[in-house]
């Protein structure tokens, strides 16, 4: 949910640092730009809004959070902290669940879990076009 309604790509996703709700949308910062080449362009922060709510109405972001929690991963900094942890992952992939550092999510298993969400309810051809890229069908 946090890709497609931030309109994010993964590498995107994995740069929030800072994340919480404001009203009814998710506002975080992200660590610099994928096209960073100063020492400044890459420690600064890019504000980020996204919102918390689904097609449904439903707070997607707590559930989220919630989810985060369950898991034993560490709590989001929030937007008031000066924390600069660049470890940091937001969207761990499933397979370092089991350890202490986690490994950002890639596209292809985000890919590979839009798939199985949209499997069920849609043709598989048309869900087999799909990608997380961009979240955008070929």
């Amino acid at each position: 949910m946090l890709c497609c309604m931030g309109r994010l790509r993964c590498s995107d996703a994995n740069r929030i640092r800072h994340a919480g709700l404001v009203g009814r949308y998710a506002e975080g910062a992200l660590t610099k730009t994928k096209t960073a080449r100063t020492k400044e362009k890459s420690t600064s922060f890019i504000s980020l809004v996204v919102p918390s709510f689904g097609l449904l109405g439903k707070l997607w972001f707590l559930q989220f959070v919630e989810a985060r929690r369950c898991l034993g991963l560490p709590s989001i900094a929030t937007l008031q902290s000066k924390s600069y942890d660049t470890s940091f992952v937001l969207v761990p992939e499933q397979a370092g669940l089991a350890y202490d550092g986690q490994s950002p999510i890639g596209s292809v298993e985000v890919t590979d879990r839009l798939r199985l969400l949209l499997s069920g309810q849609f043709d598989m051809d048309a869900v087999n076009q799909l990608s997380s890229h961009s979240l955008k069908a070929p």
